[in-house]
């Protein structure tokens, strides 16, 4: 038996987790998070350093041979990236999706911020309950949704498509409907069980409506401001009429091993953060180094971006001109880890079982992996398309 004694206390239920904040409470976690910052930011620089010196030496001598083979008429060291840039810049199959993935992906990056910056403000703190931070992310999502109608838009209308109205749409509903039917399953499943996860009928019809008559319209008026703003999309090369056969190449130079690359070297510098968020959201942590957090973040752009940037040029070094939708996935791969993780955090470092607690963690965590596949797939593709725009506009 135990005894219990109530000590009334003036504090405020949204302070009580303040002590918390004190370095003194938790000093060894904190050099962990530092030590993970560091090997993240070493990480960066050898990646950007290979991006940044390595491709650009190797470059500057492919630009010399081409302006030597040029100026002496002969043709025959053309060879590698520079001999497909009549094909490079080809329209992708399904080109609709590529454009609404890529503003979806854009407004989750904006959202991210967003969501950080309110956590830093202590407007979404650990303390709210479910319904709340449902809510929260349903407006937030719904008011940025004007991000990802006007980025889909305003490429879509670049590259001179023509189902302008069907692109929209896609860009409102390709990533809401999906989860919005994860969402009521999940929901579904808690009110049988009569857990207080369970969101009530019209807490459900509030949440949906928000979205169609905030998200949705928001997302045609952006999608309309792109379209107008956009400009006519000037390709460096022409595009020749017939399309280049595609070389074989090795196993490491494929799209699998490339994909493996692209997500496990971002993901290795967030894996210390997301066992302490995943410890935080599903164990009994609480996280609010959002500092460290924004950190790490940055930094997981940057590497996404610098290690797409270089896989998209081996890629085309070996001839191959289908990069559009090759960038996009690499980007998103670590999403693939990502969900691994996942998996590896639930058999072994937590303690949930049941059929309920199984299908909410990995009903939530789908949720999550492609949230991740659409932002990084995104910064990886717009990462990608700078990049080869700017080695092949100095080509005569």
């Amino acid at each position: 038996s135990f005894t219990v004694k109530w000590h009334p206390t003036d504090i405020k239920y949204e302070n009580r987790l303040d002590y918390v904040k004190t370095e003194q409470m938790f000093p060894h976690e904190l050099e962990i998070h530092w030590l993970s910052i560091l090997n993240s930011f070493v990480l960066v620089v050898l990646l950007t350093g290979f991006v940044v010196v390595i491709l650009l030496r190797v470059l500057k001598a492919d630009y010399a041979r081409y302006t030597k083979s040029r100026e002496t008429g002969d043709d025959t060291e053309d060879y590698g990236w520079k001999l497909i840039h009549g094909d490079v810049f080809r329209i992708p199959e399904n080109i609709t999706l590529w454009c609404a993935f890529i503003g979806i992906g854009t407004q989750f990056v904006v959202l991210f911020f967003v969501c950080l910056a309110m956590a830093f403000g202590e407007i979404i703190t650990p303390t709210l309950p479910g319904g709340s931070v449902y809510t929260s992310v349903i407006i937030l999502y719904s008011l940025t949704s004007s991000i990802a109608g006007f980025v889909s838009a305003w490429f879509f209308k670049q590259i001179g498509g023509g189902a302008w109205a069907w692109n929209i749409v896609q860009a409102a509903t390709l990533f809401f409907i999906p989860m919005a039917i994860v969402a009521m399953f999940l929901n579904i499943i808690a009110s049988v069980y009569g857990t207080t996860q369970a969101l009530s009928l019209p807490t459900l019809i509030l949440l949906f409506s928000i979205y169609m008559f905030i998200g949705f319209p928001l997302t045609v008026v952006g999608g309309i401001a792109g379209r107008n703003l956009s400009s006519e999309y000037q390709a460096p090369c022409r595009v020749n009429h017939f399309v280049r056969m595609i070389p074989p190449v090795p196993f490491y130079r494929q799209a699998p091993f490339q994909y493996l690359v692209a997500g496990f070297l971002p993901f290795s510098g967030i894996y210390i953060e997301l066992h302490y968020l995943f410890n935080s959201v599903w164990g009994h942590l609480s996280y609010h180094l959002y500092g460290i957090l924004f950190l790490v973040f940055i930094i997981l752009l940057i590497v996404t971006s610098s290690i797409t940037i270089a896989l998209t040029y081996f890629q085309l070094s070996v001839e191959n001109h289908h990069w559009w939708w090759r960038s996009f996935i690499s980007g998103g791969s670590t999403a693939f880890f990502v969900g691994l993780y996942s998996i590896f955090f639930y058999v072994y470092r937590s303690k949930m079982s049941g059929f309920l607690q199984t299908v909410f963690y990995f009903g939530r965590m789908f949720s999550v992996c492609v949230t991740f596949f659409f932002m990084l797939g995104a910064v990886g593709a717009l990462s990608s398309l700078f990049f080869v725009r700017r080695i092949y506009a100095k080509l005569d």
